[in-house]
């Protein structure tokens, strides 16, 4: 944990943080170290949240103990983070077709948002849940771009 608080205080320097912001830099950079280190499970769980919590919340938080010891830093915050961090990548993997994830790939691969209108998003909700299956979910698609 030392050596990632030195490669965010460098980070720090090199992007001129102003020390008002510094405790919230290092929140968030701490939360990204954190919710990409922990495991995901092997295999869907029922309760994401639940799972979080009986197996991750814990070292987040003496690993976000021991950083305040070094440099003071906005703990819920970074416990927030820590745990969405988490819970996105659980998504990405396990719930790719879920609005927060469609939501954050539109503009990653540079497509407008108004170009995914909410009903495809619904569509690929009930594509993930079992309610359609691709040869549906295709056909839906298509008469949406119609």
């Amino acid at each position: 944990m030392h050596t990632t608080i030195i490669a965010i205080s460098r980070m720090a320097n090199n992007y001129a943080v102003p020390a008002s912001d510094s405790g919230h830099f290092f929140a968030v950079h701490l939360a990204i170290a954190l919710g990409y280190k922990l495991p995901l499970p092997s295999s869907p769980v029922e309760n994401v949240r639940d799972y979080y919590y009986t197996n991750c919340f814990e070292t987040v938080n003496d690993a976000l103990d021991k950083a305040n010891e070094i440099r003071v830093i906005p703990l819920e915050a970074a416990l927030h983070y820590a745990q969405q961090i988490w819970i996105y990548r659980y998504k990405m993997l396990y719930q790719p077709f879920s609005p927060e994830v469609i939501q954050t790939l539109i503009p990653a691969i540079g497509i407008s948002e108004n170009i995914f209108p909410q009903e495809m998003i619904q569509c690929m909700l009930k594509l993930q849940s079992g309610e359609y299956n691709a040869v549906h979910f295709g056909e839906i698609i298509r008469s949406l771009a119609e």
